[in-house]
């Protein structure tokens, strides 16, 4: 049969393609390697308060690597309005003792949107690729009237 050598050599090319895609090493996410405790979900905070962000680290590689992490406030939201820095501090640090912050007037952005926020913690692995993972949702209350 005339077909059956190009058949075989496509057979064999797609297989390897599978093999080689999907035998490469997959990095852990962040939420893997790391879990947000506080804030807690839900929460509630007014302008002037002062929140608790604290991370649970999974991976004792990283915990070694104590890497710096950054601690961004952002709106719940795909493409978030609202990216104010908090503060970026090493990893064990934020794992023993957390860090308490001021939620800021700045942090609110647009009023007439989500009143959803959280945390989020970026940082870089060993490897130097970049992870992130998301704290609990929690609200701001509305802008006071007076």
């Amino acid at each position: 049969m005339r077909f059956s050598p190009l058949i075989t050599l496509v057979l064999v090319t797609l297989t390897s393609w599978l093999f080689l895609c999907y035998a490469a090493p997959i990095l852990p996410s962040a939420t893997d390697l790391l879990d947000s405790i506080s804030p807690e979900s839900e929460a509630k905070f007014e302008i002037g308060d002062t929140a608790h962000a604290q991370v649970q680290v999974n991976d004792a590689a990283l915990r070694e690597l104590n890497p710096l992490v950054k601690l961004t406030f952002q709106r719940a939201i795909p493409k978030p309005d609202v990216n104010e820095v908090i503060i970026s501090l090493a990893l064990q640090e934020l794992e023993t003792d957390g860090v308490d912050f001021e939620i800021l007037e700045s942090y609110r952005g647009d009023p007439t949107r989500s009143n959803r926020y959280r945390v989020r913690y970026s940082f870089k692995d060993g490897n130097g690729a970049s992870h992130f993972a998301d704290s609990a949702v929690f609200h701001l209350s509305p802008t006071q009237q007076t």
